[in-house]
């Protein structure tokens, strides 16, 4: 189910997405797998965000992050 940010402002719409990040991504996902680095959780959402319908490769997403495959798979 989507967030509902349509119909609002970008700026309140920014900021509900932000407080879901931080809610589920910075609290829970790290959590989950024991992961030290939010920034980088922050940066492969976006890139997902990006791949809309398109197949996802840990390879391309490795090279546009600029980090190791092994990592982007975990």
């Amino acid at each position: 189910m989507y967030p509902e940010v349509f119909g609002r402002s970008e700026d309140e719409a920014t900021e509900e997405l932000q407080n879901i990040a931080s809610t589920y991504l910075f609290k829970d996902v790290l959590q989950l797998d024991n992961l030290k680095r939010s920034d980088l959780i922050f940066k492969l959402l976006k890139a997902l965000a990006l791949q809309l319908g398109n197949e996802v490769s840990y390879n391309e997403l490795a090279r546009l992050l600029g980090e190791n495959v092994h990592t982007i798979k975990r």
